[in-house]
């Protein structure tokens, strides 16, 4: 600020106001401000609690002890860009398939922005595993899919804006769950004969589900030949180690044996086969 001439004093200076206000500011929002600068040789005044990336007219007016003269010419500053105050809105998901999901959302309100929005960051993870890990995908637009996910998982999503200045605040997280597949193959698949027209099958339930686990389906065929048998075994909840017998088999033929799990989605891929003789008591192999 430069002193006004001495003669346009009226009397001994006492300093300053400074008056601001947003420039085009919204109606009904309190956008203006005043503060005091004391003694005549004051220069300069700090302003304070302002908003990021925003326009302010500012005009400086002295005063003596009668009172506060007229203004000076508004001079217009800008405010340099800052982080985005407010997170994106409306923020939705829906899974496109076993292993994708849509996200798309609406930018911050654009008084809270605090500059131009350089793009978003999506941020998510699984929720049901004890140690998930977030991971962080980048968006020019307001939408994107994610891609490469977990089947039959539950993800928690969030995205929030950047400018140039920084990442603002994530919107409050919402919810999708990655449509089923087929599963993984049956572990640990053993044989073990029973009788002379019976061997016991046992395996494990497979370790990527990808889904619910309807039902096991156990095939059976003599060695070296096309034609097979099956029988179907229902999945129980919380339940990982099936075995079953399977009869009707001749003796002395040597039968190989595989095993499939089935979620909502379908049949999904064999066990390892193995082979086994009625008669042949011994354990599983």
């Amino acid at each position: 600020m430069m002193a006004p001439p001495q003669e346009s004093w009226n009397g001994e200076l006492l300093g300053y106001v400074v008056t601001w206000q947003e420039a085009g500011g919204a109606a009904g929002r309190n956008t203006s401000a005043a503060l005091t600068a004391p003694g005549w040789g004051a220069a300069h005044a700090q302003l304070a609690a302002l908003r990021a990336h925003t326009h302010y007219s500012v005009a400086v007016r002295a005063f003596n002890a009668v009172g506060a003269g007229p203004p000076s010419t508004p001079l217009t500053a800008t405010t340099l860009e800052g982080a985005p105050e407010a997170s994106p809105e409306r923020v939705r998901c829906e899974p496109l398939s076993a292993q994708s999901i849509r996200v798309w959302w609406e930018p911050p309100p654009p008084a809270l922005r605090g500059g131009v929005l350089l793009g978003y960051e999506v941020l998510y993870e699984t929720v049901d595993e004890l140690e998930s890990q977030v991971e962080t995908r980048r968006s020019g637009g307001m939408e994107t899919i994610l891609q490469a996910l977990q089947r039959a998982a539950n993800y928690s999503i969030a995205v929030r804006a950047r400018t140039a200045a920084g990442t603002g605040p994530a919107s409050e997280p919402v919810y999708c769950v990655t449509h089923e597949d087929i599963p993984g193959a049956p572990m640990d698949i053993k044989a073990a004969a029973n009788s002379e027209d019976t061997v016991i099958v046992s395996w494990l339930a497979p370790l990527q589900k990808n889904g619910k686990i309807k039902h096991y389906t156990i095939y059976s065929r003599p060695q070296r030949t096309g034609q097979h048998s099956q029988m179907m075994v229902l999945h129980k909840d919380e339940e990982d180690e099936y075995q079953v017998e399977v009869r009707g088999l001749q003796e002395h033929q040597v039968y190989e044996f595989w095993v499939t799990a089935a979620t909502a989605s379908g049949e999904g891929e064999m066990s390892a086969i193995v082979a086994r003789k009625p008669n042949a008591r011994g354990k599983l192999i």
